[in-house]
C-alpha cells in the first residue's frame, strides 16, 4: 500500500450517501501516543481513526485564528480562562 491511497467506500457505508473518494495515510506515533490515543477515544467513546480526523480539524481552526492574532481558551462554565492552546512554533 502507498501511503497516500485512494479508496472507495460502498454506498452500503452509513457513513456516506455517495461513493466516497478517501484517502488513507499511514502515521507512526510513539507508544505513548497511541496509549493516550486509545484512552482518548475509549473515553471519548469514539473511534481513533474519528479522533484524528476531529484533531485535524480542530487544528485548522488554531491555526486560522492564530493567523489572524486571536487566541483560543479553555474556559469554566462562566467564561474565566483557565487554559490558552496554542500550537508550538
Amino acid at each position: 500500500m502507498t501511503e497516500a491511497e485512494t479508496v472507495e467506500k460502498p454506498l452500503s457505508d452509513p457513513s456516506v450517501e455517495n461513493i466516497e473518494r478517501i484517502k488513507r495515510i499511514n502515521i507512526a506515533l510513539s507508544d505513548r501516543a497511541y496509549s493516550d490515543l486509545q484512552a482518548s477515544a475509549r473515553d471519548g467513546r469514539r473511534s481513533m481513526t474519528e479522533l484524528v480526523r476531529l484533531s485535524l480539524g480542530l487544528v485548522k481552526i488554531l491555526i486560522e485564528a492564530q493567523n489572524k492574532g486571536y487566541r483560543m481558551y479553555v474556559t469554566t462554565p462562566d467564561g474565566t480562562a483557565v487554559k490558552e492552546i496554542v500550537l508550538p512554533g
